[in-house]
């Protein structure tokens, strides 16, 4: 049975949503955590998923310098 709603109610029940946490590493070996609200699991075998990073974000140069990061 589908229920019409307002705007802000249906918003209401989406939110809070899940957070994560990723951790990058930079050149010098420092580590820079980093909350994550942008998150999807793509594929469960084998497991992955999509995060999104903005481009001008400390962490992503980590990213892209050691090639990785965990969540």
């Amino acid at each position: 049975m589908q229920v019409q709603t307002g705007f802000n109610d249906a918003k209401n029940r989406k939110y809070p949503e899940q957070v994560a946490i990723a951790i990058a590493r930079d050149i010098t070996g420092k580590y820079n955590p980093m909350t994550l609200c942008w998150i999807t699991y793509t594929s469960h075998k084998p497991p992955m998923l999509a995060v999104s990073i903005g481009n001008t974000r400390y962490s992503l140069e980590g990213i892209r310098q050691s090639g990785e990061f965990v969540v």
